[in-house]
């Protein structure tokens, strides 16, 4: 079926759990215009939508720097930079072999002048991993021990 009328609807945004709407001029637009599925429905707000199209283009620039064989020394730092900040933003499992190319870049580029801010970066977040599972070591202990 067609959609024959229009009318603003309250939303929740999947990624930041936010209210937001999607206008009606909003909805013609999709439907009569781009031709969407009148069952198609946005999942996120204006604010996340920009963020998750951001996330998908450095993912897939990652997956292209992961296959390449033989990286410049730009290209290898972006690569690690990459693998950091999707450990972050917990997109990625913290594995040692992240952490080890992370790693053996601050050990092959130490007079970089973008290994500081790595190598702060890295301890920030394995120090943040760390703290969570010492939280979540003792949340099991009190549950199991009592109090």
């Amino acid at each position: 079926g067609f959609v024959t009328h229009y009318a603003d609807l309250v939303m929740d945004c999947e990624d930041c759990r936010r209210p937001f709407l999607f206008f009606a001029e909003e909805q013609q637009h999709w439907f009569e215009k781009l031709q969407f599925s009148p069952s198609a429905y946005p999942k996120t707000c204006s604010d996340c939508r920009p963020l998750r199209r951001e996330a998908k283009r450095e993912r897939q620039r990652h997956a292209q720097l992961f296959e390449q064989e033989d990286l410049s020394v730009d290209e290898s730092f972006e690569r690690v930079e990459l693998h950091l900040r999707f450990m972050e933003a917990k997109m990625i499992n913290d594995s040692g072999k992240v952490r080890g190319r992370i790693k053996a870049w601050m050990r092959e580029h130490p007079a970089d002048p973008r290994t500081p801010g790595l190598a702060a970066r890295y301890r920030e977040c394995t120090e943040r991993k760390r703290r969570q599972a010492q939280a979540e070591i003792g949340g099991l202990l009190r549950r199991f021990m009592g109090p």
